[in-house]
């Protein structure tokens, strides 16, 4: 329940008759925070400096009437709900429709209950108007993500990809060498950088590993604090322990990172932030009893009143000015957390701080998978295979093709869709393997995929892309039996080893009994 007159909706009443205006008043008084306004001029000079979440506006004033009045409010009054008071016949009535109002009451049929309805339905409509927006904005952010992250991963693949060859060809003791790694850590970091852009700008599907979530939570610390002002002490207590949990990265680091910007925003003239983690063992309660990875994230902010307390993981809420926040960082954190089998506690007091304690399931088997290695003593190279490689980055495939064809594999470059089929309609008997783009100009990768497969069922693929693996350009290669995708920025040495491994499994499934 609302509880202090800040947080109560705010109506601008513009109406001549005082007594009327004295009844309204009254009535909405103990629901909402009323100003009242007795003529055009005086309406419009006071949305010129105020806020409102509603107009109630009678059309008959001493200085303006009729759809001129109505709209000189909508212009002032902007997003603004406005509910129309009038007198006049149906028609105009609706006419008051057209000009922007959100509703009106006619003063012949006006009773109380009408009138609350009706103006607490004009706000809600209005407020999910909004929400409808800006959903639909994030989602355009999400889409033009999606688009610049693509064309980011192409350059990184490139560069940490040339980068990589040339480290095959100096001194490790050269400055060269010592710098060249530096060039691909740094294509590293971006490539990171770029996958929390995706993260952060759409929804994608969770892509876990096994990791030390200690680890995780030191090097984003890193970041934190260049995104700290100085005002702002930051102190941690990580445990030194291990901390294996099974989750995606990306999503911890971005959970990570929106606690600490949260608490950030809650200190704006300076404090203390407090990260800090543990082990810990719980009984059945909210989660299923066992060991848990608990990350503690504490500001000596401002604090949360109950109110806001009770909305704080909700979507679209924020008690930031409108243009300074998206309402979207806590629901991210609470949702990527209960994605994960955890959960989230708050605890807070106004002009004290707040406290943010995540719990994550301690994951105890190791991953079964094999880690990637730098190591080319353990890949198997190509016998005289072929490969058709089919990428409309220029750059991208002519480092695909040296890669493969320096590993004694023959190969076959297609620029797009069209003219992958046609290079495999010419050598379709030789071809034992497509390393295939997604996303392609002309015909997609699913297209050239789908074509393929209908003449040999069995041909293996490895499919590369720069967007999300959870998008929808990417789905369909998730059921596609014999097949691997790569997420680019990938490995030299993965892509030569899914290769290897993918034409291997092939010919297991073909060998006679």
């Amino acid at each position: 329940m609302m509880t202090t007159s800040e947080t109560r909706d705010r109506i601008l009443l513009v109406e001549d008759d005082q007594l009327q205006a004295i009844f309204i008043q009254a009535v909405l008084g103990k629901e909402y925070e009323v100003v009242t306004a007795y003529s055009l001029c005086e309406a419009l000079e006071t949305l010129s400096y105020q806020s409102f979440n509603a107009v109630v506006l009678d059309l008959g004033l001493p200085d303006s009437g009729g759809a001129d009045t109505l709209d000189s409010i909508t212009a002032a009054a902007r997003a603004t709900p406005v509910v129309v008071l009038t007198g006049s016949s149906p028609d105009a009535d609706l006419n008051v429709m057209r000009h922007g109002a959100q509703d009106f009451i006619r003063k012949s049929e006006f009773n109380l209950q009408t009138f609350r309805r009706s103006l607490r339905f004009a706000m809600e409509r209005k407020r999910l108007e909004e929400r409808i927006v800006h959903g639909q904005k994030l989602e355009a952010v999400g889409e033009l993500s999606a688009g610049v992250a693509h064309e980011f991963n192409n350059l990184l693949q490139t560069i940490r990809g040339y980068a990589k060859m040339a480290l095959d060809d100096l001194d490790v003791d050269s400055n060269a060498f010592s710098d060249i790694k530096k060039v691909v850590g740094a294509a590293d970091d971006a490539a990171r950088i770029t996958r929390q852009l995706l993260s952060f700008g759409r929804r994608v599907a969770l892509q876990r590993e096994r990791l030390d979530l200690n680890d995780l939570l030191r090097d984003q610390m890193d970041l934190v604090r260049t995104l700290i002002e100085e005002t702002v002490i930051i102190s941690t207590n990580i445990a030194e322990n291990d901390a294996f949990v099974r989750v995606d990265p990306t999503a911890m680091r971005q959970v990570i990172l929106n606690l600490c910007i949260n608490a950030r925003d809650a200190m704006p003239d300076g404090g203390e932030l407090y990260v800090a983690s543990d082990t810990v063992s719980l009984d059945e309660g909210d989660l299923l009893a066992g060991d848990y990875v608990e990350i503690v994230v504490k500001d000596t902010g401002c604090g949360m009143t109950p109110e806001v307390l009770s909305h704080v993981f909700e979507p679209f809420f924020t008690t930031k000015a409108v243009g300074q926040g998206t309402g979207m960082g806590m629901s991210m954190v609470y949702g990527a957390v209960r994605q994960h089998g955890g959960d989230v506690h708050v605890s807070t007091e106004v002009g004290a701080g707040t406290s943010f304690r995540v719990l994550i399931p301690q994951s105890t088997a190791p991953d079964e998978t094999v880690e990637e290695t730098d190591d080319d003593s353990e890949l198997n190279g190509g016998r005289r295979e072929t490969i058709l490689i089919v990428e409309d980055n220029p750059s991208v495939r002519e480092l695909c093709d040296r890669v493969l064809a320096g590993n004694d594999y023959r190969t076959l470059v297609a620029r797009d869709g069209v003219e992958a089929i046609q290079l495999f309609e010419a050598h379709r008997r030789q071809i034992d393997l497509l390393v295939l783009d997604v996303v392609m100009p002309r015909m997609t990768g699913r297209d050239v995929y789908e074509l393929v497969s209908s003449l040999e069922p069995d041909i293996p693929f490895v499919f590369c892309t720069g967007y999300p693996l959870g998008g929808d350009h990417v789905r369909f290669a998730n059921d596609v039996k014999n097949s691997v995708i790569l997420e680019k920025p990938f490995q030299r040495e993965t892509l030569l080893r899914e290769v290897r491994k993918a034409i291997d499994r092939k010919g297991a499934t073909l060998a006679p009994v």
